[in-house]
């Protein structure tokens, strides 16, 4: 299982598959699997990799990049529940029962003035969220729903996902791996927001990583 995670976050046969696998198959005979493994870990997932390595990696918009899956996976073995979800989790959604949610909408990004594609659609910006979530947040901007969240908290009507306790949002944003700094973000803090939750999103794929 390490191997083949070690394999996606580096990308290690995304290039000429048969020379890696032919240089491995042989290093394995010669130090044996652990041996040959620990060597790549302490060359190439050091420190500095979680720190900047991955987290550059994570700039991409393709939902199919083996970086967004490892990143789902961690969250599937950790038993996360979805962005804004109480029962929900993770991996309900991978099989079939929720969306890819924009954190801070495509049209609220547009009306913003940010209409290149790629930018508006990061991993980073990605979370997976129930349908009828993703619904009630519509195009607003991520302070605005985060504020209804904070008011329904005390008022008892569920106007936007299913959170009714500070302790909830806490660990929605935290299972979810994004930034405190949601309530008060704004368009103008729109890639600073996306470093900030590459480096979150890097440090829970590090502890998927080696509980491995």
């Amino acid at each position: 299982r390490r191997w083949f995670v070690m394999s996606m976050l580096t990308g290690r046969y995304s290039g000429s598959v048969e020379s890696n696998f032919e240089l491995d198959i042989r290093r394995v005979r010669e130090l044996g699997a652990p041996a040959y493994l620990e060597s790549i870990e302490a060359s190439e997932l050091t420190d500095g990799f979680w720190a900047a390595g991955l987290p550059l990696n994570l700039v991409t918009s393709s939902s199919r990049s083996p970086l967004w899956k490892v990143f789902q996976a961690s969250q599937v073995k950790n038993v996360s529940k979805g962005f804004l979800s109480r029962l929900i989790t993770v991996q309900n959604m991978i099989e079939g029962a929720g969306d890819v949610h924009h954190i801070f909408p495509k049209d609220f990004l547009d009306k913003a003035g940010i209409h290149d594609r790629e930018r508006k659609n990061q991993i980073a910006n990605y979370v997976l969220t129930e349908t009828t979530i993703n619904i009630q947040v519509g195009n607003k901007a991520p302070s605005e729903y985060m504020g209804i969240i904070k008011g329904q908290i005390a008022s008892g009507e569920l106007k936007v996902g299913e959170i009714v306790t500070d302790e909830e949002i806490a660990l929605t944003l935290e299972q979810n791996a994004v930034p405190q700094s949601i309530f008060d973000v704004t368009v103008n803090d729109y890639d600073d927001f996306l470093n900030e939750r590459r480096q979150l999103m890097s440090k829970l794929m590090r502890k998927y990583y080696e509980s491995l």
